[in-house]
């Protein structure tokens, strides 16, 4: 297997077990792990990655742009969001992602939107105190 590059998105400290995890596979592939976060005081310290990025919050126009000039400058080939509430912003440009070569960790909109329905459905329910 070759070695790859991986950006963690929405990362704090409590990736630090995620990041042991791919530096430290049992197939012995190097892969470098970069972090990314919109507020540099939450990233996981800097000796746990190979690079660490304060981006663009995950609302603003240019979020995704700025996701793909660091995969391309730092050669990442495999997005990992590690917040919920990316998910469905990530979904949504996958194709845009995968035109320049990166590819996303994440479902496609379609089954995202049925979960977020159903989590909305099982918050009306539970607050009625209708649940199964």
């Amino acid at each position: 297997m070759k070695n790859f590059n991986v950006l963690l998105t929405c990362c704090s400290i409590h990736v630090k077990e995620m990041i042991d995890c791919l530096k430290n596979n049992e197939d012995g592939v190097d892969i470098k792990v970069y972090v990314a976060n919109s507020v540099a005081a939450n990233l996981p310290p800097a000796e746990l990655s190979d690079g660490n990025f304060v981006v663009p919050p995950i609302s603003a126009p240019n979020y995704v742009e700025t996701l793909i000039s660091l995969c391309k400058e730092y050669d990442v080939s495999i997005i990992m969001p590690t917040a919920t509430l990316e998910l469905e912003i990530m979904a949504r440009a996958k194709d845009k992602f995968e035109q320049n070569g990166i590819l996303v960790s994440v479902s496609s909109i379609d089954s995202l939107l049925v979960v977020f329905q159903l989590l909305q459905l099982f918050a009306f329910l539970f607050q009625r105190s209708l649940f199964l």
